[in-house]
């Protein structure tokens, strides 16, 4: 969607011609490398969840390890260095027996699909498909879709409020049965400074945001 916004061409091209730069952003390869972190890490605390266990650090680490070092104990990838530093403060800012009091996970990187509508209310001809990175439950009974991003900086308030992806998904959902709350945006910031003296506080570097819209706003955002 944000691709046909910026321009119909480079849409047509990416999407429906299938080209593709003939290499990977170093963004998308961070991206895709803390996503498969933080998908084999709520794999496992909810396998303990589901088996009535504690999670153990430990094993979580041996868990991890594999996407993040080869047979040699060596960094797989260009940007495993930073992951595993994000990783590590990410555990510091969510103690993972703190995320599994706070939250029932119903979910990890669980894929749908559904038809957008059209200005009358009837069904497009446009399907939107997804996978959804973590579906959770709160202490008040209330579900959650939780979305990991990274990025250089934090997103700010202006710019969650204007994006559709988190709404799209909700909407999509909730007209097919599922009671969705809300949306929580997981963000995680890649920016290390290269001075180890200056500090980076954790809340600097993480930020999980919170979104509700009414069915209202839900359904103009679909339409639109």
């Amino acid at each position: 969607i944000d691709c046909y916004r910026q321009c119909p061409l480079k849409h047509d091209w990416t999407y429906k011609g299938c080209w593709q730069p003939p290499e990977t952003s170093p963004a998308l390869a961070k991206g895709t490398l803390w996503h498969l972190v933080l998908e084999k890490h709520y794999d496992y605390l909810k396998m303990c969840q589901d088996g009535g266990m504690e999670p153990d650090a430990k094993h979580l680490h041996r868990l991890i390890a594999p996407i993040l070092y080869n047979e040699r104990g060596d960094y797989k990838e260009e940007h495993s260095e930073l992951i595993e530093w994000m990783y590590q403060g990410y555990l510091q800012m969510y103690p993972i027996r703190e995320e599994i009091r706070e939250w029932k996970i119903l979910a990890v990187e669980h894929a749908f699909e559904f038809w957008l509508p059209t200005a009358r209310g009837t069904r497009s001809n446009y399907k939107v498909r997804m996978k959804l990175d973590l579906v959770v439950q709160d202490l008040m009974k209330r579900i959650w879709l939780v979305d990991h991003k990274s990025g250089k900086d934090l997103p700010n308030d202006k710019m969650l409020e204007l994006d559709p992806q988190f709404s799209l998904y909700t909407w999509g959902l909730r007209k097919a049965g599922k009671k969705i709350y809300g949306q929580l945006h997981d963000a995680a910031r890649t920016l290390k400074y290269k001075d180890e003296n200056k500090p980076q506080p954790l809340e600097e570097r993480f930020r999980r945001t919170m979104m509700y819209r009414t069915e209202e706003q839900l359904q103009q955002i679909a339409v639109d």
